[in-house]
């Protein structure tokens, strides 16, 4: 799978939760060091995928987003 379409694949999942999982960050860290040819902290990746969480919300507004993983549960990383 390319690296575009994992990373698609993150951000959905993300959006379904307030935190990001430790698995979570480790998968995102790992996109962003392949996209930017440099190595990422777990604590960069974890901001970044804070922000990714932030914009689609703000995007979404009160729309339901759709195509997403949701979990039970707020996940804690």
């Amino acid at each position: 799978m390319s690296g575009r379409k994992v990373f698609k694949k993150v951000t959905q999942k993300l959006v379904g939760v307030m935190s990001i999982n430790s698995e979570r960050v480790e998968e995102l860290r790992t996109i962003l060091e392949t996209e930017q040819n440099r190595q990422v902290t777990a604590a960069e990746a974890k901001e970044y995928g804070e922000s990714l969480i932030t914009v689609y919300k703000v995007l979404a507004g009160d729309r339901e987003i759709l195509g997403v993983e949701r979990t039970g549960e707020i996940e804690n990383g």
